[in-house]
Protein backbone atom coordinates (compact mmCIF):
# COMPACT_ATOMS: atom_id res chain seq x y z
CA UNK A 1 0.00 0.00 0.00
CA UNK A 2 1.66 3.51 -0.94
CA UNK A 3 2.06 5.13 2.00
CA UNK A 4 0.59 9.14 2.74
CA UNK A 5 2.43 11.43 3.24
CA UNK A 6 0.91 15.13 4.82
CA UNK A 7 2.54 17.93 5.92
CA UNK A 8 1.84 21.02 7.62
CA UNK A 9 2.17 24.45 4.43
CA UNK A 10 3.13 27.00 6.97
CA UNK A 11 1.71 30.64 5.86
CA UNK A 12 1.84 33.74 7.54
CA UNK A 13 -1.47 35.92 7.41
CA UNK A 14 -1.57 39.90 7.07
CA UNK A 15 -5.42 39.57 7.26
CA UNK A 16 -8.40 36.87 7.12
CA UNK A 17 -11.16 39.50 5.62
CA UNK A 18 -11.18 37.80 2.56
CA UNK A 19 -13.94 38.86 -0.02
CA UNK A 20 -15.85 35.85 -1.36
CA UNK A 21 -13.94 33.34 0.80
CA UNK A 22 -16.31 30.93 1.78
CA UNK A 23 -15.53 30.79 5.55
CA UNK A 24 -17.39 32.36 8.40
CA UNK A 25 -15.16 35.26 9.61
CA UNK A 26 -16.36 35.34 13.43
CA UNK A 27 -15.31 31.44 13.41
CA UNK A 28 -12.07 31.25 11.40
CA UNK A 29 -8.74 30.52 13.30
CA UNK A 30 -5.29 29.78 12.00
CA UNK A 31 -2.98 29.06 14.98
CA UNK A 32 0.05 30.53 15.79
CA UNK A 33 3.63 28.58 13.92
CA UNK A 34 4.92 27.21 16.78
CA UNK A 35 8.19 28.71 16.97
CA UNK A 36 11.08 27.34 18.99
CA UNK A 37 11.96 29.31 22.04
CA UNK A 38 15.68 30.35 20.70
CA UNK A 39 14.43 32.24 18.06
CA UNK A 40 12.82 34.54 21.14
CA UNK A 41 16.65 35.07 22.28
CA UNK A 42 19.90 36.50 21.81
CA UNK A 43 21.02 32.93 21.07
CA UNK A 44 19.26 32.59 17.98
CA UNK A 45 20.93 32.13 14.39
CA UNK A 46 22.37 34.61 12.59
CA UNK A 47 20.23 35.83 9.70
CA UNK A 48 22.13 35.88 6.70
CA UNK A 49 21.47 39.90 4.24
CA UNK A 50 19.24 38.22 1.81
CA UNK A 51 17.22 35.57 1.17
CA UNK A 52 15.91 34.82 -2.31
CA UNK A 53 13.55 31.23 -2.08
CA UNK A 54 12.54 32.13 -5.57
CA UNK A 55 15.78 31.00 -6.87
CA UNK A 56 15.43 28.08 -5.35
CA UNK A 57 14.92 24.87 -6.71
CA UNK A 58 11.92 23.81 -5.10
CA UNK A 59 10.20 27.19 -6.34
CA UNK A 60 8.01 26.54 -9.73
CA UNK A 61 10.05 26.56 -12.56
CA UNK A 62 7.80 30.08 -13.88
CA UNK A 63 5.77 32.69 -12.83
CA UNK A 64 2.74 32.96 -13.64
CA UNK A 65 -0.19 35.61 -14.06
CA UNK A 66 -3.64 34.93 -12.60
CA UNK A 67 -6.43 34.28 -15.26
CA UNK A 68 -9.33 35.27 -13.67
CA UNK A 69 -9.80 35.91 -10.07
CA UNK A 70 -7.32 33.33 -8.79
CA UNK A 71 -4.93 35.76 -6.54
CA UNK A 72 -5.34 33.04 -4.05
CA UNK A 73 -4.59 29.88 -6.19
CA UNK A 74 -1.66 31.52 -7.95
CA UNK A 75 -0.04 32.80 -4.80
CA UNK A 76 -1.57 29.65 -2.09
CA UNK A 77 -1.63 26.54 -4.64
CA UNK A 78 0.83 27.38 -7.49
CA UNK A 79 3.60 29.41 -5.76
CA UNK A 80 3.33 27.97 -1.88
CA UNK A 81 2.07 24.61 -2.10
CA UNK A 82 4.34 23.58 -4.70
CA UNK A 83 7.49 25.03 -3.25
CA UNK A 84 6.65 23.74 0.27
CA UNK A 85 5.92 19.92 -0.79
CA UNK A 86 9.36 20.27 -3.06
CA UNK A 87 10.93 21.78 0.05
CA UNK A 88 9.54 18.54 1.80
CA UNK A 89 10.74 16.21 -0.40
CA UNK A 90 14.08 17.89 -1.44
CA UNK A 91 13.33 18.00 -5.12
CA UNK A 92 14.25 19.88 -8.01
CA UNK A 93 10.53 21.37 -9.25
CA UNK A 94 9.07 20.40 -12.53
CA UNK A 95 5.51 19.68 -14.12
CA UNK A 96 5.16 16.17 -12.00
CA UNK A 97 5.36 18.71 -8.83
CA UNK A 98 4.27 21.47 -9.86
CA UNK A 99 0.70 22.30 -8.55
CA UNK A 100 -1.95 23.91 -11.17
CA UNK A 101 -3.80 27.09 -9.71
CA UNK A 102 -6.99 26.33 -10.74
CA UNK A 103 -8.20 22.55 -9.86
CA UNK A 104 -9.40 24.01 -6.55
CA UNK A 105 -10.78 27.24 -7.77
CA UNK A 106 -12.86 25.46 -10.13
CA UNK A 107 -14.53 23.43 -7.49
CA UNK A 108 -16.45 26.48 -6.49
CA UNK A 109 -19.68 27.61 -8.22
CA UNK A 110 -19.01 31.33 -7.60
CA UNK A 111 -16.48 32.94 -10.08
CA UNK A 112 -15.66 36.12 -8.14
CA UNK A 113 -12.64 34.98 -5.87
CA UNK A 114 -11.91 32.39 -3.84
CA UNK A 115 -9.26 32.32 -1.11
CA UNK A 116 -6.05 30.25 -0.29
CA UNK A 117 -7.60 29.01 2.76
CA UNK A 118 -10.52 27.93 0.92
CA UNK A 119 -8.37 26.10 -1.26
CA UNK A 120 -5.74 24.71 1.12
CA UNK A 121 -8.98 23.15 3.23
CA UNK A 122 -10.09 21.26 0.11
CA UNK A 123 -6.39 20.16 -0.19
CA UNK A 124 -6.71 18.61 3.29
CA UNK A 125 -9.53 16.94 2.45
CA UNK A 126 -8.41 15.25 -1.13
CA UNK A 127 -5.11 16.65 -2.15
CA UNK A 128 -4.33 18.14 -5.26
CA UNK A 129 -2.78 17.19 -8.88
CA UNK A 130 0.36 18.33 -10.73
CA UNK A 131 0.41 20.34 -13.63
CA UNK A 132 0.71 16.40 -15.41
CA UNK A 133 -2.21 15.42 -14.70
CA UNK A 134 -4.43 18.84 -14.59
CA UNK A 135 -2.68 20.72 -17.53
CA UNK A 136 -4.22 20.14 -20.75
CA UNK A 137 -4.52 23.91 -21.88
CA UNK A 138 -1.77 26.07 -21.90
CA UNK A 139 -1.85 28.26 -18.79
CA UNK A 140 0.34 30.86 -20.51
CA UNK A 141 -2.06 31.75 -23.56
CA UNK A 142 -2.61 35.05 -23.78
CA UNK A 143 -6.32 36.42 -23.04
CA UNK A 144 -5.80 38.95 -25.98
CA UNK A 145 -5.99 35.86 -28.26
CA UNK A 146 -9.70 36.14 -29.74
CA UNK A 147 -9.34 31.91 -30.15
CA UNK A 148 -8.99 32.14 -25.80
CA UNK A 149 -11.74 30.96 -23.84
CA UNK A 150 -11.81 32.67 -20.76
CA UNK A 151 -15.20 30.90 -19.40
CA UNK A 152 -14.30 27.32 -20.68
CA UNK A 153 -10.17 28.02 -19.48
CA UNK A 154 -12.00 28.78 -15.87
CA UNK A 155 -14.00 25.93 -15.95
CA UNK A 156 -11.91 23.41 -16.96
CA UNK A 157 -12.01 20.13 -14.73
CA UNK A 158 -9.49 17.16 -14.58
CA UNK A 159 -10.65 14.04 -15.91
CA UNK A 160 -9.54 10.45 -15.31
CA UNK A 161 -10.27 8.59 -11.69
CA UNK A 162 -6.12 7.40 -11.84
CA UNK A 163 -5.43 11.65 -12.15
CA UNK A 164 -7.61 11.94 -8.79
CA UNK A 165 -6.29 9.10 -7.20
CA UNK A 166 -3.34 10.21 -7.40
CA UNK A 167 -4.08 14.08 -6.15
CA UNK A 168 -4.93 11.75 -2.43
CA UNK A 169 -0.94 11.81 -2.09
CA UNK A 170 -0.50 15.37 -2.15
CA UNK A 171 -2.73 16.39 1.22
CA UNK A 172 -1.74 18.68 3.58
CA UNK A 173 -2.66 18.63 7.82
CA UNK A 174 -3.14 22.18 7.96
CA UNK A 175 -1.66 25.66 8.02
CA UNK A 176 -0.49 28.12 10.20
CA UNK A 177 -0.01 31.88 10.57
CA UNK A 178 3.09 34.24 12.49
CA UNK A 179 2.11 36.96 14.34
CA UNK A 180 3.70 40.58 12.90
CA UNK A 181 2.84 42.94 15.38
CA UNK A 182 5.86 43.73 16.73
CA UNK A 183 9.84 44.36 16.08
CA UNK A 184 10.70 41.23 16.97
CA UNK A 185 7.97 39.52 15.13
CA UNK A 186 9.48 40.78 11.97
CA UNK A 187 13.00 38.92 13.33
CA UNK A 188 11.10 35.90 13.46
CA UNK A 189 9.52 36.06 9.62
CA UNK A 190 12.80 36.76 9.08
CA UNK A 191 14.18 33.79 10.42
CA UNK A 192 10.98 31.54 8.73
CA UNK A 193 11.88 32.43 5.77
CA UNK A 194 15.39 31.95 6.09
CA UNK A 195 15.60 28.47 7.40
CA UNK A 196 11.34 27.73 8.10
CA UNK A 197 12.91 27.37 11.97
CA UNK A 198 15.44 24.23 11.09
CA UNK A 199 19.30 24.10 11.41
CA UNK A 200 20.64 23.84 7.83
CA UNK A 201 17.46 24.02 5.99
CA UNK A 202 15.97 25.94 3.17
CA UNK A 203 13.12 28.21 4.49
CA UNK A 204 9.57 28.92 3.90
CA UNK A 205 7.73 31.07 1.48
CA UNK A 206 4.22 32.33 2.60
CA UNK A 207 0.84 33.86 1.54
CA UNK A 208 -0.38 37.55 2.30
CA UNK A 209 -3.47 39.33 1.82
CA UNK A 210 -3.85 43.08 0.63
CA UNK A 211 -5.25 45.55 -1.34
CA UNK A 212 -4.51 45.05 -4.91
CA UNK A 213 -1.36 47.07 -6.65
CA UNK A 214 -3.82 49.83 -7.42
CA UNK A 215 -3.13 51.80 -4.69
CA UNK A 216 0.28 52.31 -4.42
CA UNK A 217 3.42 54.58 -4.10
CA UNK A 218 6.26 53.49 -5.30
CA UNK A 219 10.00 55.28 -4.68
CA UNK A 220 12.15 53.87 -7.52
CA UNK A 221 12.59 51.23 -10.11
CA UNK A 222 16.27 49.07 -9.65
CA UNK A 223 17.84 46.98 -11.90
CA UNK A 224 18.74 43.58 -9.96
CA UNK A 225 19.53 40.66 -12.15
CA UNK A 226 21.09 38.67 -9.32
CA UNK A 227 17.42 38.04 -8.14
CA UNK A 228 15.46 38.13 -11.63
CA UNK A 229 14.02 34.68 -12.86
CA UNK A 230 14.73 33.85 -16.18
CA UNK A 231 11.68 34.49 -17.72
CA UNK A 232 11.42 37.97 -16.75
CA UNK A 233 13.07 41.50 -16.68
CA UNK A 234 15.60 42.32 -14.02
CA UNK A 235 14.03 45.46 -12.89
CA UNK A 236 11.83 46.01 -9.71
CA UNK A 237 9.67 48.47 -8.75
CA UNK A 238 10.55 49.06 -4.72
CA UNK A 239 6.99 50.53 -3.30
CA UNK A 240 7.12 52.42 0.65
CA UNK A 241 3.15 51.95 0.26
CA UNK A 242 0.39 49.24 -0.42
CA UNK A 243 -2.70 51.29 1.25
CA UNK A 244 -4.95 49.61 3.34
CA UNK A 245 -8.58 49.08 3.74
CA UNK A 246 -11.03 46.91 5.64
CA UNK A 247 -11.80 44.51 3.10
CA UNK A 248 -8.13 43.61 1.21
CA UNK A 249 -8.99 40.96 -1.65
CA UNK A 250 -5.75 40.67 -3.00
CA UNK A 251 -3.14 37.66 -2.09
CA UNK A 252 0.60 38.00 -2.91
CA UNK A 253 3.39 35.54 -1.84
CA UNK A 254 6.26 36.38 0.16
CA UNK A 255 9.59 34.75 -0.77
CA UNK A 256 12.23 36.32 1.13
CA UNK A 257 13.66 39.76 1.45
CA UNK A 258 16.48 41.91 0.02
CA UNK A 259 19.68 43.92 1.56
CA UNK A 260 18.96 47.56 0.51
CA UNK A 261 22.01 49.70 -0.36
CA UNK A 262 20.40 52.12 -2.70
CA UNK A 263 17.05 53.53 -1.89
CA UNK A 264 17.25 56.21 0.64
CA UNK A 265 13.15 56.86 1.76
CA UNK A 266 13.47 59.69 3.33
CA UNK A 267 16.48 61.02 1.63
CA UNK A 268 18.47 62.63 4.51
CA UNK A 269 21.90 60.80 2.46
CA UNK A 270 21.98 57.69 5.10
CA UNK A 271 20.82 53.92 4.37
CA UNK A 272 20.46 52.94 8.08
CA UNK A 273 17.96 51.29 10.80
CA UNK A 274 19.65 53.18 13.35
CA UNK A 275 17.94 56.60 13.06
CA UNK A 276 14.63 58.21 13.57
CA UNK A 277 13.86 58.85 10.56
CA UNK A 278 10.26 59.44 10.47
CA UNK A 279 10.70 61.74 13.56
CA UNK A 280 8.34 60.60 15.59
CA UNK A 281 11.20 60.11 18.71
CA UNK A 282 11.18 56.50 18.81
CA UNK A 283 13.66 54.32 16.93
CA UNK A 284 12.24 50.81 15.45
CA UNK A 285 11.12 48.94 12.19
CA UNK A 286 9.67 51.85 10.74
CA UNK A 287 12.70 53.78 10.70
CA UNK A 288 14.11 50.57 8.87
CA UNK A 289 15.75 51.41 5.73
CA UNK A 290 18.02 48.65 5.43
CA UNK A 291 15.82 45.69 4.82
CA UNK A 292 12.80 45.23 1.79
CA UNK A 293 10.68 42.70 1.10
CA UNK A 294 10.79 40.09 -1.84
CA UNK A 295 7.37 39.99 -3.29
CA UNK A 296 5.89 37.98 -6.20
CA UNK A 297 2.55 39.27 -7.78
CA UNK A 298 0.23 37.30 -10.29
CA UNK A 299 -2.24 40.69 -11.26
CA UNK A 300 -2.22 44.11 -11.30
CA UNK A 301 0.51 46.77 -11.55
CA UNK A 302 4.59 46.65 -11.05
CA UNK A 303 5.43 43.62 -12.69
CA UNK A 304 5.67 40.25 -11.74
CA UNK A 305 7.60 41.03 -8.51
CA UNK A 306 8.23 43.63 -6.46
CA UNK A 307 10.27 44.82 -3.34
CA UNK A 308 8.34 46.46 -0.06
CA UNK A 309 9.81 48.46 2.42
CA UNK A 310 10.28 47.03 5.79
CA UNK A 311 7.69 48.53 7.78
CA UNK A 312 4.90 48.38 5.38
CA UNK A 313 3.87 44.38 6.08
CA UNK A 314 3.28 44.94 9.50
CA UNK A 315 0.52 47.96 8.97
CA UNK A 316 -1.65 44.88 7.29
CA UNK A 317 -1.71 42.75 10.48
CA UNK A 318 -5.43 42.44 11.52
CA UNK A 319 -5.90 39.42 13.41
Amino acid sequence: MRQIVSFIIVLFVLSTNIMHSQIVADTFYIPNYPVPEIYYTDSAPELPDNVWNHKLEYFPDSIIEQIGPTCGQASGIFNCLTYMFNRAYDREADSSNTFSPNHTYNQFPMYNGLSAFDSWNIVKSQGHPSRKEYETINFNASMSNPDFDYLAFSKFWMNGYENYYKSFFNRISGYYSLNLNTEQDLEILKHYLHNCFEDNKAGGIAMFCSQPLTETSYIQIMKLPDIALSETNAYFWVLDTIFYHQNPTHQMTLVGYYQNDSIDFNNDGIITDTIDTNNDGIINFHDNETTLWLILNSWGNYGSYFLLKYDMIQLFWNQ
